[in-house]
């Protein structure tokens, strides 16, 4: 009898822990995945500086991290106040020539296909062949070309909605956004009474997930 209420016992403690242990994991799970920040705090604070001092928006800014791979959200719409995420998603960077797919080169230079890092104010929508789509005027020595280089912010299918595990298409020096996630930044950059700024820049980069 007491070899039989022993068993009982020693299930019903493997069990208890078996319960502890399936509140855990998922907690272990997140923090191991878990993406790096794609911004400092100390760049946030630098932003809204710049916002404020340059008549623009102060509330809020479009981070773009092409320090990340392309299959992960890199493109970012920041509540300059809380400092957290208000919008992101998958962000296309320019191929160039030659380049490996993952490989983001920056380049101010016109015909170079390339992205341009640096500070932009997102300018005036118009319609063009990518449907609504917004001027980038660059604000940096480093993009001084892309308004006539026509670097727009827009949208294309080639994009998806979600994360992946492979490499997204590329664009021509455009930062390019799906369909989707652009037309909920549309709802905000159409109601701002200011113009937005956007930074374009690398930082610390995620790895490529296992497939």
């Amino acid at each position: 009898m007491k070899y039989f209420t022993f068993i009982i016992i020693l299930f019903i403690g493997i069990g208890l822990l078996g319960g502890i242990n399936s509140k855990i994991n998922p907690f272990v799970a997140k923090v191991k995945t878990e993406q790096i920040k794609p911004y400092t705090d100390k760049q946030i604070d630098s932003v809204k500086t710049r916002a404020i001092k340059g008549n623009f928006n102060s509330e809020m800014a479009v981070f773009v991290n092409f320090g990340k791979f392309s299959g992960q959200d890199r493109f970012y719409l920041v509540d300059l106040e809380s400092k957290k995420v208000i919008l992101s998603g998958l962000c296309c960077h320019g191929g160039g020539y030659g380049f490996d797919q993952e490989e983001v080169v920056f380049s101010n230079e016109a015909g170079s296909h390339c992205s341009s890092e640096g500070f932009y104010k997102i300018g005036y929508p118009y319609t063009g062949i990518f449907g609504k789509a917004y001027k980038l005027y660059g604000l940096s020595s480093t993009n001084t070309n892309a308004f006539d280089r026509f670097v727009v912010l827009h949208s294309h299918d080639c994009v998806p909605e979600k994360e992946v595990t492979s490499s997204i298409c590329e664009s021509q020096g455009c930062p390019t956004l799906s369909p989707e996630v652009f037309l909920k930044l549309s709802k905000y950059l159409d109601a701002s009474k200011k113009p937005i700024l956007m930074w374009i820049y690398k930082g610390p980069a995620d790895k490529k997930p296992s497939p």
